[in-house]
């Protein structure tokens, strides 16, 4: 009798756990969404336009391109054609489409759809360089679209794979609703717009008819929180699932507390501190060479970043290529008094720094970078700014002298966009007014040579100038640190442009 109660009470305890794992498994089946933290939630989501890294990181799941970039940050992949070919010189581009893509909207992608999408991205952002270089979109049949530019660019390529320059908008969508698709985005991409609360949340749902098959997630929910540290207070609280552009210090007290997995991506940013060569000043050689020897570069980013960030050896991350060069301004605080005194500042030089107070640990930096200027004996006047656009504003004003900012790549796979978007001399960006016509010339060369190698050889080249010239002092290339609660995924996968791959996530 004992046995049989016993054993008829395991067939219960048994029965009890299983219905309890298949309840577990149900809740778990209905509820498979992740909700990702941002600091702000973005006003719009108008491809090439709204091109902050909240809105590329929602819309990229939205839109689809033509073209995508391997992992390891060189190789060009088919996306949304099956192929595609270049001529000899680097000009027409012709993409070879699959079949059955549909939008959101239920419309259907054919090189027509492509060509009113592509046009009118064109027409309504004519600030947007590698669009202004296109001269005709062509539809040669429904499927085989020619993309022909007005100079032969044979680099352009990769710009068709950027999710932030050339993404695919449904031409349907855009004839009901125009400019207004900002609010109401409709692409080919694994999920879809549910539903928008204005500085709330912004809420994705699974697209059941995505031409590449199913998706793992039903819903992303993107919320926006003004207070950063709301933000890891609730990653740790699992309230949120996803969040990314940690500080370092905050990343290390969530390891050890056990409540999240990361993941990492390489650096594809710039962080340093820049000099307004248009400055009476400034435009002394000698007094940037004097700022650059007074800085300990490697302590100050070893100290604050603490493993999170790679000492920047140039102006560019080592996605495009690696520099083991040894450059002049190393750093060297006596020599940087000689120079100072051999100038006419002997009894000291006062100038103007400007660095945005939203960037989570700059502070810090403008404190280590002050104490450090003061001890050769130069003084700043520290200004804060609250958002970038004020900031960039002020780096272009005549009251500009030193700056601290960062710049992250919008076209991988080739270093041109990167560095003659900063320091090409009419760039609209080129915030140290640098004036190079011997790099401008390089640049303008490495534009037409359709041999990557040789382009290559023209990049070191320009950075080799650049770094003579001393325009910057280059402080570092952040690491891009994903933090997951690591009780509800298992695995996240990102995109070389720092893109988390949501139809990938697999959950627990």
């Amino acid at each position: 009798m004992g046995k049989k109660i016993l054993q008829t009470a395991a067939n219960r305890l048994l029965i009890i756990s299983i219905l309890s794992l298949l309840l577990c498994c149900q809740v778990n089946n209905e509820n498979r969404e992740v909700i990702h933290a941002l600091s702000v939630l973005p006003s719009g989501l108008m491809p090439t336009i709204d091109n902050n890294i909240d809105a590329v990181q929602i819309y990229s799941q939205i839109y689809e391109t033509l073209l995508s970039l391997d992992q390891d940050f060189k190789t060009l992949k088919p996306n949304l054609c099956k192929s595609w070919d270049m001529d000899s010189v680097g000009k027409a581009f012709t993409f070879h489409l699959y079949r059955n893509v549909l939008f959101h909207d239920g419309s259907k992608m054919n090189a027509s759809s492509l060509k009113y999408s592509i046009d009118w991205l064109i027409e309504n952002n004519q600030k947007n360089r590698n669009l202004r270089c296109i001269n005709s979109v062509n539809v040669i049949d429904d499927s085989t679209l020619n993309i022909i530019l007005k100079n032969p660019r044979p680099a352009f390529i990769y710009a068709i794979a950027s999710p932030s320059e050339l993404p695919i908008v449904s031409a349907a969508a855009i004839k009901k609703d125009g400019l207004h698709i900002s609010q109401n985005p409709s692409g080919s991409g694994p999920f879809k717009l549910q539903e928008w609360q204005k500085g709330k949340k912004i809420i994705l749902e699974k697209n059941n008819a995505w031409w590449r098959g199913n998706v793992n997630l039903d819903r992303i929910i993107f919320m926006g929180f003004k207070n950063y540290n709301r933000i890891e207070e609730s990653l740790i609280q699992n309230k949120v699932d996803i969040v990314y552009a940690i500080r370092g210090y905050s990343l290390d007290r969530m390891k050890w507390m056990g409540k999240i997995n990361y993941a990492v991506n390489k650096s594809i940013s710039t962080i340093f501190i820049g000099f307004n060569l248009k400055n009476n000043i400034l435009n002394n050689k000698n007094i940037r060479k004097a700022l650059a020897m007074s800085l300990n570069t490697n302590k100050i980013v070893n100290l604050i970043n603490r493993g999170n960030a790679d000492i920047s050896n140039n102006p560019l991350p080592g996605v495009f290529f690696n520099d083991n060069s040894a450059y002049s301004s190393q750093f060297n605080p006596e020599e940087a008094k000689k120079i100072l005194i051999q100038e006419g500042y002997a009894k000291g030089l006062t100038l103007n720094f400007y660095y945005p107070r939203n960037f989570f640990t700059r502070p810090t930096y403008v404190e280590s970078i002050k104490t450090a200027l003061q001890k050769v004996g130069i003084t700043l006047n520290i200004t804060a700014f609250d958002s970038w656009e004020d900031l960039e504003e002020a780096m272009n004003s005549d009251s500009s002298q030193v700056f601290i900012y960062g710049w992250g790549a919008e076209i991988l796979g080739d270093a041109g966009n990167f560095l003659r978007t900063l320091f090409y001399s009419t760039s609209k960006t080129n915030f140290f007014h640098y004036n190079n016509k011997d790099v401008d010339n390089i640049l303008d060369k490495a534009l037409l040579e359709k041999d990557k190698s040789l382009r290559d050889e023209y990049y070191r080249e320009t950075v080799q100038r650049i770094m003579d010239d001393i325009p910057a002092l280059f402080l570092m290339h952040v690491k891009e640190f994903y933090a997951y609660n690591k009780e509800k995924i298992k695995s996240v996968s990102i995109s070389p442009y720092g893109i988390i791959c949501y139809d990938k996530i697999i959950l627990r």
